[in-house]
């Protein structure tokens, strides 16, 4: 029924013109996470996505896919189903529902594919989580192929990297990656 009704708006608002798209703005609709929502009788539609999301995270996670493995397998032995830090770490990425959100937060669209949930059965979706946090995060780290931030930010958070305690996870990562 959503769809319906943010299909109907689409199409009711690129039928307006400036004037009416400037009102429609100003009191219908508001930014929330850089996307655009509508407002319909005093209820928020859902964001509309942007297309870019889903290929920007698996361009990522195709790109460093030797360094995801890598954390992978130092996290969890690269499985999943599996439940760490007495419960709140879950999956082969073990994380934390802290994480999942700070990632969602960035790439809502990650919601309509699953869950904070999601992350202890769906590897390919943990996969999808970390690439969001590290593009939310690390992007610079990223773009440099810089491994040691990147590993330390996922351990120790966003400025993981920055931290002393945070050095031991990534020799951990590092002889996991020379072993590739």
């Amino acid at each position: 029924m959503r769809n319906y009704i943010v299909m109907f708006l689409f199409f009711l608002f690129a039928a307006c013109s400036c004037e009416q798209k400037s009102e429609v703005l100003e009191n219908r609709s508001k930014l929330v996470n850089d996307q655009f929502v509508v407002k319909l009788q005093g209820v928020e539609v859902a964001p509309w996505e942007k297309p870019e999301e889903q290929d920007t995270l698996d361009t990522i996670r195709s790109e460093h896919a030797e360094f995801f493995r890598a954390l992978a397998v130092v996290e969890s032995g690269d499985r999943d189903n599996v439940v760490g830090d007495r419960g709140k770490a879950l999956g082969r990425f073990q994380i934390w529902s802290v994480y999942w959100q700070d990632a969602v937060s960035k790439f809502p669209g990650l919601t309509k594919k699953g869950s904070y949930e999601s992350c202890l059965r769906d590897g390919n979706y943990s996969e999808r989580v970390v690439a969001a946090y590290f593009r939310r995060y690390g992007r610079k780290f990223l773009d440099a192929k810089d491994y040691e931030s990147l590993a330390r930010i996922h351990n120790g958070g966003p400025k993981g990297h920055l931290r002393a305690s945070t050095e031991k996870y990534w020799q951990k990562v590092q002889r996991e990656l020379a072993a590739r």
